[in-house]
């Protein structure tokens, strides 16, 4: 009788079967399909913690870029400074050389001053003397 009835209806294990590969690829594709929605889920929060962490660090760069400005300014003002104190020193160095000339140049005249007022006196001695 299954022969002859077998143009009109299935075997109960062929449905039995059928139904249970149906109920297996609609299981998988469930299961595929809650862990897609799982990792786009992930993904999404991975995607604002990296823009997040972006203007962090956008920010962070920023506060770094005004810090390090601020340090060349300072810097630039102690090389100018030091630049100042520099020629400071070789102006004092140029003075002193200076000094040390104009002393050997006074000690010479009043050397000769002492030698002129020497002869001044001993011309008046012989001046004197010849009256």
């Amino acid at each position: 009788q299954e022969n002859q009835t077998e143009g009109q209806s299935l075997p109960a294990w062929t449905v039995i079967l059928l139904m249970s590969c149906t109920f297996l690829v609609c299981g998988l594709y469930l299961s595929s399909r809650v862990s897609l929605e799982v990792c786009q889920g992930k993904n999404d929060k991975m995607r604002q913690e990296n823009l997040a962490l972006g203007q962090t660090l956008r920010d962070f760069q920023e506060k770094l870029q005004v810090a390090l400005q601020e340090k060349l300014v300072v810097l630039e003002d102690t090389v100018g400074n030091v630049k100042e104190r520099i020629q400071g020193v070789e102006r004092e160095e140029n003075l002193r050389l200076q000094v040390r000339d104009l002393r050997f140049k006074l000690e010479e005249k009043t050397s000769q001053l002492k030698e002129a007022h020497k002869e001044i006196v001993d011309l008046r001695l012989h001046i004197m003397e010849a009256d």
